[in-house]
């Protein structure tokens, strides 16, 4: 028996779905679906997590290899308990994403529901806007949930800020240019921005941090038009900003301005993609490098 059928039989004797399993291991449902096939093989760690989850030495997972001499002696393993409590992680998992995203969308019904009763406006809908937003995530999303709602929190926050007052995250490269008519107040916000930014992508950073892309022309000349992309839209944008709608006096709900700040914020969480993707390049480079040695 091959590696990827160990882990496929495993896995039935588990009933366990190639979803359940990504969930469990963190990994893409694609990765699982190849490990099976043989067509890749798991790393050290994952293969350790595997053998963890279906209550196997890594031996009987990777040779197929049986507890022989435990029969012999009569000592027949207890396959309930062997693993029993990864097996039933995924399933566990999904089930409190259900009832956390079903309280969470039920909050916010009520509280604009309540806000609608007894002040007669649909605001209170909006007010609990992020509500249905992670509880949506929460009954939709299976992998990073937690990441993905924190991300949706501070969107959120971040084009609230960005409307209401006009205060972003870029606000702290002028620190030393600030006046106090410019008023601290703002640039204090504007800090408060940039560092929630800084937290969100080091905690995507490192939720990512076992994300490999393989080394290669194609994934370097994509990720090359990507920035090229990026940088490009990010001048253009610029430039717009500065002989069209600062040619004239625009208010600041005028559709140029909410056009160019919703590109703006689109281009600012590109950016964020895009770096993931390059620190996951350049893990595959060094494992390409590490394998030629």
């Amino acid at each position: 028996m091959t590696l990827g059928q160990n882990i496929a039989r495993l896995r039935t004797q588990k009933n366990l779905s190639q979803g359940d399993l990504a969930d469990a291991l963190e990994v893409s449902r694609q990765s699982v679906s190849k490990w099976e096939t043989d067509a890749s093989i798991p790393e050290l760690d994952k293969l350790l997590r595997l053998a963890e989850l279906f209550g196997v030495t890594l031996d009987e997972l990777v040779k197929g290899e049986s507890a022989q001499p435990e029969a012999a002696r009569g000592e027949a393993p207890d396959k309930e308990s062997a693993g029993a409590y990864t097996a039933a992680t995924p399933a566990a998992r999904r089930e409190t994403r259900q009832i956390v995203g079903t309280i969470l969308l039920c909050f916010g019904a009520l509280i604009g529901i309540l806000i609608m009763l007894f002040a007669g406006t649909l605001a209170g809908f909006i007010l609990a806007l992020p509500l249905f937003v992670c509880g949506t995530i929460c009954l939709t999303v299976r992998r990073r949930t937690g990441l993905w709602c924190a991300w949706a929190l501070y969107i959120g926050f971040a084009l609230y800020m960005r409307y209401a007052t006009g205060l972003v995250a870029g606000n702290i490269f002028r620190t030393l240019s600030w006046t106090v008519r410019d008023n601290y107040l703002r640039l204090l916000f504007s800090w408060i921005i940039a560092l929630l930014l800084l937290t969100m992508i080091a905690c995507t950073l490192y939720s990512y941090r076992a994300q490999v892309v393989r080394w290669g022309k194609r994934n370097i000349a994509l990720l090359a038009a990507g920035w090229l992309a990026h940088l490009g839209s990010r001048y253009a944008l610029g430039l717009w900003l500065r002989h069209i709608v600062g040619s004239t006096w625009v208010p600041s709900l005028s559709w140029p301005i909410v056009l160019y700040n919703t590109l703006d914020s689109i281009n600012d969480f590109a950016a964020v993609a895009l770096l993931v993707l390059t620190v996951a390049l350049w893990r595959g480079w060094r494992q390409s490098r590490s394998k030629t040695k």
